[in-house]
């Protein structure tokens, strides 16, 4: 077994990129946080009902397919009703997703765990994790930190999954409670189906989908980050001109292909070259994806917010991008290419021997692991690297233990990840240092 999560000081990564026939860099959302601290989790959930108010007004949302028309625009259209007429103001919106927390804690009563279990509408990754870990998960972030809003909010949507199986639970097992917002929302937001499939696992994943609080909230993440974040116009980010760019651009200079799991356009600004975006990038350029063109005018401009892949694992970054990337054999819809069109160009096409992961937060993005393993497998690359420079050791004990599980694949395979893919970690304080350097600081 080579190199396996060895730690490694800066000169050793240096040599280790420098030396490599064809590096990328695969950035996250630390990144972003260093130009733009609102863009941490607790500042995004304190904005977010600021954002509702003005995705009320300014969401501009069309469905273009005529199969799905009479299906996903009234079922978002009922949805906005309902929220208008439940939430005046930011208490209430409060309330609404202390009642999401509510219902996400009744989920874990163990009878109505069984059901689901027994059902088969919680099944297991390969990884071993299902849809109920992430309804765990948001409990505890909501209860450690005392607030709905201090949550990893990408996990909302499971709830819609959650909400929608266990409507058809029997009385005995489960009855939603009329009071919980949350679920009536869900409730009223499906009231058009597409009618297609039977009660299994993947056709839940297409109903939360269908489901008008699954448009919502899109709309609200993806625009929240885009207001907090001025995901667009990067240069107004708080801390644009805080670093030395010409300084940042030697960093990126380091490597052959850069990519990002961010929607925001600060790596194209800060270099000047081409960036490949993993979930999706905001744009003002119209685009239609599976169906459907979603957007919001801020100051009488349209942005574009339809190939933003945002959501919890198991809906939106898997059933989703598949479905997305079925439909592109159809005309009308933008060619987009997701996280794992992209890696396997990049990787299994072009070669890219070292991976170097930077700002990243591994939770909810298990498929871009699986991706890198599977794809630098299927390179025939004899050797590769994977690097992942953390922030905290929480964030390196996190991807660690990501990666190993992962690792569930056929005796080749794994045999492969184990013995040919040396794994680094590296403190990113030690890039932070030689390459965030502040305007005002000499370069030592």
């Amino acid at each position: 077994m080579k190199n396996y999560f060895q730690e490694i000081s800066y000169e050793t990564f240096q040599n280790i990129v420098t030396s490599s026939a064809n590096p990328s860099l695969l950035c996250g959302n630390g990144l972003s946080i260093n130009f733009e601290p609102q863009l941490t989790l607790n500042s995004l959930g304190e904005n977010l009902y600021k954002t509702h108010t003005h995705i009320v007004k300014f969401s501009d949302y069309k469905v273009i397919s005529p199969k799905m028309k009479p299906v996903l625009l009234p079922n978002y259209k009922a949805t906005i009703k309902y929220l208008e007429q439940v939430i005046h103001n930011a208490e209430e919106f409060l309330d609404f997703f202390s009642d999401a927390v509510n219902f996400a804690k009744g989920i874990t009563n163990p009878q109505v765990i069984e059901w689901i279990t027994d059902n088969k509408f919680n099944t297991k990754l390969v990884m071993g994790f299902g849809p109920l870990d992430y309804v765990t998960d948001l409990i505890k972030q909501a209860e450690s930190s005392d607030s709905a809003f201090k949550v990893n909010y990408e996990y909302w949507t499971i709830l819609i999954y959650f909400a929608l199986v266990l409507a058809q639970a029997p009385s005995n097992i489960y009855i939603s409670p009329e009071a919980n917002k949350f679920v009536k929302a869900v409730a009223i937001g499906a009231e058009q189906s597409l009618g297609i499939g039977s009660n299994n696992q993947p056709d839940y994943f297409l109903k939360t989908c269908e489901n008008g609080m699954f448009t919502y909230l899109r709309l609200l993440l993806a625009t929240n980050i885009l207001l907090v974040g001025n995901g667009y116009h990067v240069e107004q980010m708080s801390k644009w001109d805080f670093f030395q760019r010409d300084v940042l651009k030697q960093f990126f200079a380091l490597f052959n292909y850069v990519l990002t799991t961010n929607y925001d356009l600060l790596v194209e600004k800060i270099t000047d070259g081409a960036v490949s975006h993993l979930h999706g990038c905001y744009t003002r350029q119209p685009q239609i994806v599976l169906g459907q063109s979603l957007g919001v005018f801020i100051d009488a401009v349209r942005y574009d917010l339809s190939s933003i892949l945002i959501g919890d694992y198991f809906v939106a970054k898997s059933f989703y991008a598949t479905t997305v990337h079925m439909a592109q054999k159809s005309s009308s819809n933008t060619k987009i290419n997701f996280h794992q069109e992209v890696l396997k160009q990049i990787i299994e096409k072009e070669k890219s021997d070292t991976i170097v992961i930077f700002g990243l937060n591994i939770n909810n993005d298990y498929h871009i692991v699986r991706d890198l393993q599977v794809f630098l497998y299927q390179s025939g690359m004899p050797q590769a690297n994977i690097i992942f420079c953390y922030f905290s050791k929480e964030d390196r004990t996190a991807f660690r233990e990501a990666y190993e599980s992962c690792i569930t694949y056929s005796e080749e395979l794994n045999k492969y990840v184990q013995e040919h893919i040396s794994t680094y970690t590296i403190d990113s304080h030690s890039i932070l240092q030689r390459f965030f350097i502040e305007r005002d600081k000499r370069i030592y």
